[in-house]
């Protein structure tokens, strides 16, 4: 980092996570979305629920197994009609393992906002990883309900209650 002069990440816990003297010099720039593509365009609700990512990525398939094998079950007690899509590149076994009448393992999706607008809410049940979750901005630019994790919103800071709703546990 001494070699550049200007230096950036796009979250604060990022930044808090280097371990360095110069640490205070990183601006924070948050990442964004485009509010025009990210547009709500009225598809038809074929899902309930969205959870999507790179399904290689260690945090997303974590997230994935706990949403399907510790918040799903729960859901289902109740709610037993409910669908879940997991729409993302690279699944891993553990990830394609996950499908069922219940639950669609997509792969790699040509356009996500198909996806997105054709889900009722988008959940990011992150318990580890860092950075701002793209995936969070582009549900809410599609005003697509968003509930995740406190440490999926860590970087956002979206209020509760207000702009998102959040949860540490699955019984919360």
């Amino acid at each position: 980092a001494k070699l550049f002069v200007k230096k950036t990440i796009i979250s604060l816990p990022d930044r808090n996570l280097i371990n360095s003297p110069i640490k205070e010099e990183i601006q924070i720039i948050p990442n964004g979305v485009d509010f025009d593509f990210f547009d709500c365009n009225g598809t038809e609700k074929k899902f309930d629920i969205i959870f999507c990512g790179n399904m290689a990525y260690p945090p997303n398939v974590d997230a994935a197994i706990f949403l399907i094998k510790e918040i799903m079950p729960l859901v289902w007690s109740s709610l037993p009609g409910v669908r879940v899509v997991i729409a993302g590149s690279e699944p891993t076994e553990r990830i394609r393992s996950l499908a069922s009448p219940k639950v669609t393992v997509t792969g790699w999706v040509n356009d996500i906002r198909l996806y997105y607008s054709g889900s009722r809410i988008m959940v990011a049940p992150l318990r580890i990883g860092t950075g701002l979750q793209n995936k969070i901005l582009e549900a809410m630019a599609m005003k697509v309900p968003v509930i995740a994790s406190h440490h999926a919103n860590q970087a956002l800071r979206a209020i509760h209650g207000e702009q998102i709703l959040t949860a540490e546990t699955q019984l919360e």
